[in-house]
């Protein structure tokens, strides 16, 4: 740049120099030229009038000699002639044109003949390239009797003229000097405001820099006015520069597809959002066609509908839409906004707009929402029905245990209760799992590592999956501590690999393996459930027959199988579900028909702690006579224990509701050692009762009976526990003496 900006200054320059210099030059000449033309002219009047005044004089002196025919007298006046150098020749004529006497400088000569033969004149005169000639008339008594002819040379006026030529051309020469000095001096005050302008629009052109300005002119003359219009022209551009840029950068950072059509449903225009959205990577225009990413049928609609009526007025089209990426082949959901782009002035159509989101993932978290308020719904009535069901399964399975204790071994009975028993069992088994999907049933949450959980349980992995399916563990060293129940967390790993086998009828290859993620925003925003940080993750794939989107989004569901009837429950998927999210973990499944199957687990990891250690509990007698407070709302329920507890030895005082429990608790004269409460009870909860309770008898324990967790049955201040129904008899007088004989050896 700076060369052209050197190149345009010197020919600039040198522009003006050469005008200056011809401009000068021609003027001087044509000035020269018309002076000479006038001097010259000056010149020959001069020798016309000298040349008349010497004819006049001959003549007046020939007037006697032609009288007199006396030559010799003609010869002599002519002689007179010899002081005027400049006559070449003089002659005198009679009236009718016959030479009478002549003269010439260098010796005696001929009279010629006349140069110009016609009527005579008083005088007349002409000039030829080389001299001129003058005629006077002699004159006598009014009459003419003869003439005398002058020559003259041009000698003289040529020396005058050469010597003219020469001084102009020395004060030409001067003259284009002097001009070519005031041009090198005065046409920096001229070109430099012209140079400068030349230099900003360059580097504005070249470098497309609006900020730059031409230096102030503080002459107000047509550069100064040129120089301070561009300037405020360059103020308006950049205003408006500003103005664009910061449209295209608010266009081009948005995450949105901002783009422009045209009326032949070109594209015009493309954000950064539109490219990266249809995998067209290259910056610029387009040179795309709505085909190209619009499937069939939007591109018809587009088309055929939309477009036209936009061009009839009829306002913007704003719905959902589907467009593809153009190297794969799903589309994607996406919310549409088209409208038409008017001329500002006529008001004419002169293209199409369209702003376009892509709500996939939207879709995507709304859906996950919706599966989450579903399952969480499905789980808080299987939580209702497994609680009312464990209340008639603690009567089946607890008068089935007292039965088979009464009954001798040989009895025909016995066959037919233990039928019965291992019924209440089974039901007992699948209400523990309702609840464990409705995240109430009761855990033993402690820190554990998700690869020892894993190493335990592979040899009856492999026994449960069978011998046609391959099993590959992959271990990650980082997988690290999570906090679950370790029986639940081994009933994950069995569940997902039962479900796994069983998409595999003919064989086929179970990979699980385990890891550490670190989820950053951007997972976190496509993930609903889960937030940024750190997680444990367990990975079980197949590769069996997959899923189809329908079944995919109730598979979490209780009850609902695949499997054919008799080979299911449905709340094997269910539990696992139930099982993670009591765990703070989350899940998903990405399948397809024909692909197979992939359950992703993530649970937060617990940083910076060891694995718990098995702890052991030793147990006393199962007999004891202390007193026991039983509070249960259901009759048959509070029949069952009351009759369970006395057996064993202990004195049972029965209230069917909190109410009735802490009237006989302030009635009863003797010590109570022991509260037995439902949790859940009209009036009165458990865990109110149990508080109230705690003032009328300071440090009894006391031990909660419920179907759902702990988790909001922790009294302050209290020693309490815990069993969950439906429970057998020794379970409870366990969990009853259990209790007993801890406050004993902390009295003691």
């Amino acid at each position: 740049m700076k060369g052209g900006i050197v190149g345009a200054r010197r020919s600039f320059r040198r522009k003006l120099v050469a005008i200056s210099m011809f401009a000068s030059a021609g003027g001087l000449v044509v000035a020269s030229l018309a002076f000479i033309r006038s001097e010259l002219g000056t010149y020959r009047m001069n020798m016309v009038r000298s040349l008349s005044i010497q004819a006049q004089i001959v003549a007046t002196n020939s007037v006697s000699a032609l009288l007199f025919a006396d030559t010799e007298a003609a010869r002599n006046t002519l002689s007179a002639l010899s002081s005027a150098p400049n006559v070449t020749f003089a002659g005198i004529y009679t009236a009718t044109g016959e030479p009478f006497a002549s003269y010439a400088p260098t010796g005696e000569g001929e009279a010629l003949p006349l140069p110009q033969p016609g009527p005579r004149k008083a005088e007349r005169w002409q000039f030829t390239s080389s001299d001129m000639w003058l005629e006077r008339q002699i004159v006598s008594q009014g009459k003419p009797i003869g003439f005398v002819y002058l020559r003259s040379n041009l000698l003289e006026i040529q020396r005058s003229l050469e010597r003219y030529t020469r001084n102009v051309a020395i004060v030409i020469l001067i003259s284009l000097l002097v001009v070519f000095l005031l041009s090198a001096f005065f046409q920096r005050a001229l070109t430099r405001p012209l140079l400068d302008l030349a230099r900003t629009a360059l580097t504005v052109s070249r470098e497309k820099r609006f900020s730059v300005r031409v230096p102030p002119v503080k002459s107000s003359d047509e550069v100064g006015v040129l120089v301070n219009t561009f300037n405020d022209m360059l103020a308006q551009i950049q205003q408006h520069e500003e103005e664009r840029q910061k449209f295209v950068a608010l266009v081009e950072q948005t995450d949105d597809f901002i783009g422009m059509i045209g009326l032949d449903l070109q594209m015009i225009y493309m954000n950064g959002a539109g490219r990266r959205m249809i995998g067209l990577e290259a910056a610029g225009s387009p040179h795309i066609h709505i085909n190209d990413f619009f499937p069939e049928k939007w591109a018809t609609k587009l088309r055929d509908e939309i477009l036209p009526a936009i061009m009839r007025r009829e306002g913007n089209w704003v719905g959902e839409a589907q467009i593809r990426h153009m190297t794969r082949k799903p589309p994607v959901t996406v919310s549409m906004n088209v409208f038409g782009v008017n001329h500002p002035d006529s008001g004419e159509l002169m293209s199409f707009a369209a702003v376009i989101r892509d709500i996939s993932e939207r879709r995507s978290l709304e859906e996950q929402l919706r599966q989450s308020q579903k399952l969480e719904s499905i789980g808080q009535l299987a939580g209702g029905v497994a609680h009312d069901f464990n209340n008639l399964l603690v009567i089946i399975s607890g008068y089935s245990a007292m039965l088979l204790d009464e009954l001798r071994p040989d009895d025909r009975m016995r066959d037919r209760l233990e039928e019965i028993a291992r019924a209440g069992d089974r039901a007992a088994a699948l209400t523990r799992q309702l609840l464990v999907f409705s995240r109430r049933g009761q855990v033993e949450q402690k820190n554990i590592a998700l690869n020892e959980v894993v190493k335990n349980l592979q040899k009856m992995l492999r026994r449960l999956i069978g011998e046609d399916i391959e099993m590959v563990i992959s271990l990650g060293e980082s997988a690290g501590v999570l906090r679950a129940d370790p029986g639940q967390m081994e009933q994950i790993i069995i569940n997902l690999a039962v479900n796994a086998r069983d998409a595999m009828p003919h064989g086929g290859k179970l990979l699980i393996e385990t890891g550490r993620l670190v989820a950053d925003e951007e997972f976190a925003r496509s993930h609903l459930s889960v937030s940024p940080g750190s997680y444990v993750v367990l990975s079980v794939a197949d590769t069996g027959c997959g899923m189809s989107e329908e079944v995919k989004s109730r598979i979490f569901e209780p009850f609902f199988t695949t499997k054919g009837e008799g080979k299911g429950t449905g709340l094997g998927l269910s539990t696992v579900y139930g099982i993670v999210k009591r765990s703070g973990g989350s899940i998903w499944v990405y399948s397809e028909p024909g692909q197979g199957s992939t359950f992703k687990v993530l649970f937060p990891a617990m940083e910076g702690v060891s694995p718990d250690t098995a702890s052991s509990t030793a147990s006393g007698e199962l007999v004891g006579t202390e007193t026991i407070l039983v509070a249960e709302d259901e009759d048959a329920v509070r029949q069952y224990v009351g009759e369970l507890l006395m057996r064993r030895g202990f004195k049972v005082l029965k209230a069917a509701n909190g109410r009735d429990a802490l009237a006989i608790a302030r009635a009863y004269p003797g010590r109570i050692d022991l509260l037995l409460t439902d949790a859940v009870m009209p009036h009165l909860s458990g865990l109110a009762l149990a508080e109230q309770f705690a003032k009328l008898n300071a440090g009894v324990p006391v031990l909660f009976m419920s179907g759902y967790s702990d988790r909001q049955l922790q009294p302050t201040g209290l020693e309490s526990s815990l069993i969950q129904k439906p429970f057998t008899p020794i379970a409870l007088i366990t969990a009853v003496r259990g209790l007993l004989d801890r406050k004993a050896r902390v009295a003691s």
